[in-house]
């Protein structure tokens, strides 16, 4: 089982619909993948259940939030620790219509809420999400976590959990100064949990304009600025497309609408990338 955090500091970058189409073609592809929701806004939840059964599973207590204290009063009570394994959720209509590509697997995904907002980070153990996710290495290939788009206990837990970490960027002077904050906070994590095991994958780029076929100037320059860096980029890219995406539910632009050719092919190609270089 490989464990990989999707983070960006900056928002707006696409990374949730990265990381949900990346899910999807993966399980396309006969890779066992769980995702994990650590984003308050709950993006990534929400695209894979109708509002009602979404909230239901709230309700229920099956978000990632019950796998962490509630503060003072949980410690108080001596609350018994939940297993990650008892909130993971098999999202039903979503795998169903994936059961007609051959050789598919059905995807699995633990929820967010908007109640992990009460989570201070000094409550957060560093190492809960990595022990939690030990007992799941022999049922899951792959484990993709979409982390909040700011610095917190919960992002540095997904990092020290991961194997690998990607940089979501789209190609503009913002997005490659948030670039570099979250490569130094994470170095500084590294270090101070004297952690080795965790490296970037790459910086990938989403929202590139293309022209005849290749990015437009001034975004060819931002993406060569990054890798001129000496930071890892991925040679593939997902192409701005603002009408390139489904409605699931009628309240989520989450996929990619893959019956475009021209969409799917881009997607393909990066999928084939992240597998190769992350040895899948």
């Amino acid at each position: 089982m490989k464990v990989f955090s999707f983070l960006s500091i900056k928002g707006g970058v696409g990374k949730t619909t990265l990381v949900s189409n990346l899910a999807t073609e993966l399980a396309i592809r006969g890779r066992k993948v769980l995702l994990i929701d650590l984003d308050m806004q709950a993006n990534l939840s929400m695209a894979f259940f109708d509002p009602e059964e979404y909230m239901q599973h709230v309700r229920e207590g099956r978000t990632i939030r019950e796998l962490y204290p509630k503060i003072i009063l949980d410690n108080a009570l001596k609350k018994k620790d939940v297993k990650l394994k008892d909130l993971i959720i098999s999202p039903r209509i979503v795998n169903e219509s994936m059961g007609s590509f051959s050789g598919s697997n059905p995807i699995d995904i633990v929820i967010s809420d908007l109640n992990l907002i009460n989570i201070s980070s000094e409550s957060i153990r560093p190492y809960k999400l990595k022990t939690a996710l030990s007992d799941l290495k022999d049922i899951y290939d792959v484990v993709l976590i979409d982390c909040p788009p700011h610095i917190s206990g919960l992002t540095a837990s997904a990092i020290i959990a991961s194997d690998y970490y990607v940089i979501p960027s789209t190609p503009d002077y913002l997005s490659i100064m948030g670039i570099q904050f979250t490569l130094r906070f994470i170095d500084e994590l590294l270090a101070d949990y004297e952690i080795k095991n965790s490296e970037l994958l790459g910086v990938l780029f989403n929202m590139v304009r293309v022209y005849g076929g290749a990015p437009i100037g001034k975004h060819k320059e931002a993406m060569l600025r990054v890798s001129d860096m000496g930071i890892k980029t991925f040679n593939n890219y997902l192409p701005y497309k603002p009408n390139s995406f489904v409605n699931i539910y009628n309240t989520s632009s989450t996929f990619l609408d893959t019956n475009e050719t021209e969409n799917n092919l881009y997607l393909t190609e990066l999928t084939y990338e992240f597998m190769e270089l992350a040895n899948l």
